[in-house]
């Protein structure tokens, strides 16, 4: 409806329906969201089956503590960003993966990745 002194359609009136609705957002401290809430309470042990987390975490846990190939690992998962799926493996579910640096041939540097110990 607008208001006749102006072309601005008036707020709509407050009702029982639009009053009992709960408002939330990301950051409100009851939304268990992406940016609020408590964080740890509901964090996941392992990513969810099917992702490329959940892939690369299992081809880790797989190889037993050896050196897995970065190349290798984006093979396996269809990730290209492997780099930084394995910091979402370090920092979300707080796996112990260690990284180390191979030089190639040249000054071709090669990134390989593994678990230290495997999580139950």
């Amino acid at each position: 409806m607008i208001h006749p002194d102006s072309k601005k359609p008036r707020p709509a009136e407050p009702n029982e329906a639009n009053l009992n609705q709960e408002k939330h957002s990301y950051a409100s401290p009851d939304c268990k969201g992406r940016l609020g809430g408590d964080a740890t309470k509901n964090q996941q042990k392992e990513p969810r089956a099917g992702t490329q987390l959940r892939t690369i975490l299992e081809l880790l846990k797989s190889r037993q503590g050896a050196w897995v190939g970065v190349n290798e690992i984006m093979r396996a998962a269809h990730c290209a960003a492997a780099h930084s799926a394995i910091s979402t493996l370090r920092q979300r579910y707080g796996l112990p993966i260690e990284n180390r640096m191979q030089r190639g041939v040249g000054a071709i540097m090669h990134s390989e990745y593994r678990l230290k110990e495997v999580p139950r």
